[in-house]
């Protein structure tokens, strides 16, 4: 379905202007739709995926043999969402694509991540509500070495922060 800005009413969150195929790296957060708790759980100091949060880390673990111009760094997957940092390498610059995300970017990336693992999941459960994700996702531009430290830092210590 196209967008139809008198129909979808959608705002973008994104730095306007910025080009988000540009090289560098960038902290993403993937919501569940409604915030439901289905990727894993946290008791104490214990994280267990569930059997659909296994397939989601899969699926984030391919993204860079698939795409020659990304490399994956930390991620964790918690109950309701997704962390991630994603370094996108230096390329020449695509068209569009069909969906009108530039190619190579990281609107391409999130939107290829979100429809793999909301296809993979569905087949293996298709009991979970659909649809997987919150339509939108949360990103951070990481300008400076001690910003990564810090993201690295707040990455692997998110299940110990987690309160039910």
């Amino acid at each position: 379905m196209r967008y139809d800005p008198k129909k979808h009413n959608r705002h973008s969150i994104r730095i306007a202007g910025y080009d988000y195929g540009r090289a560098g790296y960038y902290f993403v957060t993937f919501g569940t739709h409604q915030r439901r708790r289905w990727l894993a759980t946290i008791d104490g100091c214990e994280h267990r995926l569930t059997a659909a949060g296994a397939i989601v880390a899969g699926v984030w673990q391919s993204l860079a043999q698939h795409n020659s111009w990304i490399t994956l760094d930390a991620f964790i997957i918690m109950p309701d969402h997704v962390h991630g940092i994603v370094q996108i390498h230096p390329h020449a610059h695509d068209p569009q694509s069909e969906r009108g995300s530039p190619a190579r970017s990281l609107a391409s990336l999130v939107q290829n991540f979100k429809s793999i693992s909301s296809r993979r999941v569905h087949q293996a459960a298709p009991a979970i509500q659909r649809p997987l994700w919150h339509r939108n996702y949360y990103e951070h531009i990481i300008r400076a070495d001690a910003d990564l430290g810090r993201i690295r830092h707040y990455i692997a210590m998110n299940p110990a922060r987690w309160q039910q």
